[in-house]
């Protein structure tokens, strides 16, 4: 083996481990994911707080005052607010307050009547990029009843 041989096998063994070296280098660990038996409502007032260009709510009833006000305080920070709730929460007169309220703020909120369509419990998506999913709808909970959620980032 002359030189120039043994020049190019040592270039491409350093070249070729530095490229395999490249591909296998950890990826960016992923944000949590939140898992919890309690403290949802206290979860989706801090996700709702930290929305900066949009919010989509799909639940199945929405009297829960403090989520209310927060996604109004959305809307008011030029937010834009999306909220679908089932054809059964504008015909009851307690739960379609806030969403008329919502609605004179200025957020699109759409009653469907789909048979098909999933409303129960409740999903919350912030910016496209953060989502929150409870099995209960956004209603009063008694003192010290175990809401469970799940929130985390979406990936895409």
């Amino acid at each position: 083996m002359n030189l120039g041989q043994c020049m190019c096998i040592l270039a491409a063994t350093v070249l070729g481990g530095l490229a395999s070296w490249k591909t296998v280098r950890p990826l960016a660990a992923a944000a949590a994911l939140v898992v919890s038996h309690a403290g949802r409502d206290q979860a989706l007032i801090q996700v709702l707080q930290g929305a900066r260009r949009s919010v989509y709510l799909r639940t199945e009833g929405l009297s829960l005052i403090p989520a209310g006000n927060e996604i109004a305080q959305a809307v008011q920070r030029k937010v834009a607010v999306t909220v679908e709730l089932p054809m059964d929460a504008a015909l009851s007169p307690g739960g379609s307050q806030l969403p008329q309220l919502l609605m004179a703020l200025g957020a699109v909120v759409v009653f469907r009547s789909d048979p098909a369509g999933n409303y129960r419990g409740t999903y919350l998506e912030i910016d496209g990029d953060r989502f929150l999913y409870s099995a209960s709808p956004l209603g009063l909970n008694p003192p010290g009843a175990m809401v469970s959620y799940v929130s985390g980032p979406i990936c895409r």
